[in-house]
């Protein structure tokens, strides 16, 4: 359990240190999605204000986790953003 614990603070701390890109790299997105790449992904959502693919934190922010949830689950394989998270990271880190 101690472990687990500590695998937890560790992916929790990737996530927070890692930039959108860097998880979500084009290799990434071609295998879980449609998308070439994590800006096209979130702006393929069309919940994006921004007439952009540059997806920044501020951006990002803004878009409703409710709808962001309904697209992934609608679009992956995965039931939500924290389970793609979730996946990416474990991706990420070899896991």
């Amino acid at each position: 359990i101690k472990d687990l614990k500590g695998l937890e603070n560790k992916t929790k701390k990737i996530k927070e240190c890692l930039s959108f890109n860097e998880l979500f790299n084009g290799r990434f997105m071609k295998k879980y999605t449609k998308y070439d790449d994590f800006g096209d992904f979130v702006a393929g959502s069309k919940l994006i204000l921004e007439d952009t693919t540059v997806i920044t934190e501020e951006i990002f922010k803004a878009i409703p986790d409710k709808e962001f949830d309904e697209y992934i689950s609608k679009t992956t394989d995965f039931k939500s953003w924290a389970h793609m998270r979730e996946v990416a990271v474990k991706v990420y880190l070899g896991l």
